[in-house]
C-alpha cells in the first residue's frame, strides 16, 4: 500500500499537533483532521482518503503542508509525473496564447490554478476559432462542489462533434486573453 509523503514546511519541524487542525487548499476547501508522526514522518491520520479524492491526489503527487499558525495549515499539491513537468522546446509567448489541454469527457474542466491565473475563474463568454476561421461560441461556467469552485467550459460539445472527436480523445486549445478566445491549431 502506497502512502503519500508530505514535505513539511520548516516552521513545522518537530511539531505534531495533538489536537484537530484545519487544512485549507488554495481553492478555500477545508478539512478538520488529526495528524500523527510515524518514524519521524508526518501523516494526516483522519480524512486523508476524502482529501485525496476531493483534490484528485495520486501516487504521482508531492503534498506540501505549510503551517500558517498553530491550528491552521495550507496544503499544496504538485505533480511529480515527468511528462507533466517537462516543458515544450518552444516556450510560449503569453501574447500569442497559453495552452490548456482537455479530454473529451463531457466535463471540460479548466485546472483551478490555471483558470485563476488567466482570469477564467468566473462566468465569461468566449469563442473557439480554428485555423480556417470557423467559430464556436462557448462560455466558462462555475460550479461548486462541497464548498470548492470548479471551472468548466460550456458549449464544447458542438466543437467536439464538428471536429469528429471521440470520448477519451485529448486535444489542446490556446487561450488568447487579449482576444477573449481559444485557438485550435
Amino acid at each position: 500500500m502506497h502512502v503519500n509523503r508530505f514535505f513539511v514546511h520548516h516552521k513545522m519541524m518537530n511539531t505534531v499537533p495533538a489536537y484537530a487542525v484545519v487544512i485549507r487548499s488554495s481553492t478555500n476547501c477545508k478539512w478538520f483532521v488529526q495528524m500523527e508522526e510515524i518514524d519521524f514522518e508526518l501523516y494526516v491520520s483522519t480524512d486523508w482518503n476524502r482529501i485525496k479524492q476531493e483534490m484528485s491526489i495520486t501516487d504521482n503527487h508531492l503534498v506540501v503542508l505549510e503551517m500558517v499558525d498553530i491550528q491552521n495549515f495550507e496544503i499544496s499539491v504538485f505533480s511529480c509525473d515527468p511528462a507533466l513537468l517537462s516543458f515544450p522546446v518552444n516556450c510560449h509567448n503569453e501574447a500569442e496564447g497559453v495552452p490548456v489541454t482537455f479530454r473529451v469527457d463531457n466535463h471540460y474542466r479548466l485546472p483551478k490554478k490555471w483558470a485563476k491565473e488567466h482570469g477564467l475563474d468566473r462566468k465569461v463568454a468566449l469563442k473557439i476559432v480554428d485555423t480556417v476561421g470557423r467559430v464556436w461560441d462557448i462560455e466558462v461556467a462555475v460550479e461548486f462542489s462541497q464548498g470548492c469552485s470548479r471551472y468548466y467550459v460550456q458549449g464544447m460539445k458542438h466543437f467536439v462533434r464538428d471536429k469528429n472527436m471521440a470520448a477519451g480523445d485529448v486535444f489542446q486549445l490556446v487561450f488568447v486573453k487579449s482576444k477573449c478566445m481559444f485557438r485550435f491549431n
